[in-house]
């Protein structure tokens, strides 16, 4: 996009702002994030004599929402979760999120749910855990489970560690599986049970189990 086209785009999204257009209903329009719309708008805030902020034409928020808003800031001091914050009140993580982040603005203050999860710790304390599992031995999925986070945020962390020499980058990821389980594997596999429903059993892939069954003589 040109220069010419984001000027275009800026006059847009400010005029839909200013006749009390959500950044929701902007982002869809312009096929933007919500994020990508609020950093937008906040650009044109610090550089514009009239700001968006202060425009009366903006929409005034629903009470509904702000009453909402308000509970999940109350729950959040009461130590709860996200998980029980859209429990409670049945709503979405990404709405909980927004709400409370809103909310943090509106008041200047900096309320966080309590965390039980790997992934809202420390980010350098996680990759550490990640690289010690991930050394012992245990699988991409295993890892995963453990920490109670995505298989993706496992590889994502395993590159960003390799990126930055922390991890070797002849570290693998392994499906790990003693002795034991691998004789159980052949016994299965000669008691008929298909590569996939061993590999569905162990949690791991089936090449995984492929190269077990070749080290064992079993086809």
């Amino acid at each position: 996009m040109n220069s010419k086209e984001k000027l275009e785009r800026l006059n847009c999204i400010v005029k839909m702002r200013r006749g009390g257009a959500t950044y929701a209903e902007i982002a869809k329009e312009f096929n933007l994030s919500v994020e990508r719309v609020r950093q937008i708008i906040q650009k044109y805030n610090e550089s514009a004599r009239n700001p968006l902020v202060n425009c009366n034409h903006v929409r005034p928020p629903d009470p509904e929402v702000t009453k909402r808003r308000e509970k999940v800031a109350e729950l959040c001091r009461a130590g709860k979760t996200y998980k029980d914050i859209c429990t409670a009140l049945g709503i979405s993580i990404s709405v909980a999120t927004q709400d409370l982040r809103v909310y943090n603005e509106l008041h200047q203050e900096k309320l966080k749910p309590k965390s039980i999860f790997y992934a809202h710790l420390d980010v350098a304390e996680r990759r550490k855990k990640i690289m010690e599992l991930c050394n012992l031995g245990l699988s991409r999925k295993e890892i995963a489970k453990r920490l109670k986070i995505s298989e993706n945020l496992v590889l994502q962390d395993i590159f960003i560690n390799r990126q930055g020499n922390i991890m070797s980058s002849n570290t693998q990821l392994h499906d790990y599986i003693d002795e034991a389980d691998k004789k159980e594997i052949v016994k299965l596999k000669k008691q008929g049970m298909s590569i996939l429903d061993i590999a569905n059993k162990y949690d791991v892939n089936t090449g995984r189990i492929c190269i077990i069954l070749k080290e064992f003589g079993c086809k």
